[in-house]
């Protein structure tokens, strides 16, 4: 329920910037909308302990971003965007292995698994010009992992959705690296038979082009 909620939220939020924000961005010159590429890594030792879900200890996740920014709005007081990211690898360590597993040659336990996804429902807004610019960013997306997931009983298919806060530091005039803390959210929107999902506090840090 959260994770629609949130997906609704950024859909609503991104048709709105989108709607409003083509006028604005195209009154100046240096105002005129314009697209990036950023690429941005994230991880958690342990799952969250708040807002329920799963939580054994053991657990560790490990994500890689490569996204598309366009700026929907632009002044001297901040930029706007809507970010779409390609997740092409999503580390699930330490998610419990299905008792039957041994039957095909795995021992039960513990493993890591593979996943991959897409997040096409992000928004972010960086302030001020300089050297230090603080952010917020929101994202929604989708997630395949190779085992059902976050428990043996969930699903191969699942729903992310994070929230995230940090700072840019400038390189220059080209280019900016970040650093922040993310909600991650995974569970796959009561579709499979249990949906505990699964909440981790994310560091992350990223490198993108200014503009």
């Amino acid at each position: 329920m959260r994770v629609r909620a949130c997906l609704a939220v950024a859909a609503l939020t991104l048709a709105a910037a989108r709607a409003r924000g083509d006028d604005a961005a195209l009154s100046g010159g240096d105002l005129s909308p314009n697209t990036a590429f950023s690429v941005t890594a994230g991880g958690a030792w342990a799952p969250l302990h708040v807002f329920g879900g799963v939580h054994e200890a053991g657990r560790k996740t490990t994500l890689l971003q490569l996204q598309v920014r366009r700026t929907l709005t632009r002044s001297d007081e901040h930029v706007f965007e809507w970010v779409f990211a390609v997740v092409p690898v999503e580390l699930e360590s330490g998610m419990p292995v299905p008792a039957d597993a041994s039957s095909s040659g795995h021992l039960p336990g513990r493993s890591t698994v593979y996943g991959a996804g897409v997040d096409p429902l992000g928004l972010a807004m960086r302030f001020g010009k300089g050297a230090w610019q603080p952010f917020w960013d929101l994202s929604g997306g989708l997630r395949m992992f190779g085992n059902r997931g976050p428990v043996p009983r969930g699903t191969h298919f699942n729903f992310s959705a994070d929230v995230g806060v940090g700072v840019y530091r400038t390189l220059g005039s080209r280019c900016a690296v970040s650093i922040g803390l993310d909600l991650h959210h995974v569970s796959n929107g009561n579709l499979g038979e249990k949906n505990p999902g699964v909440n981790y506090l994310l560091l992350t840090m990223g490198l993108l082009p200014m503009r």
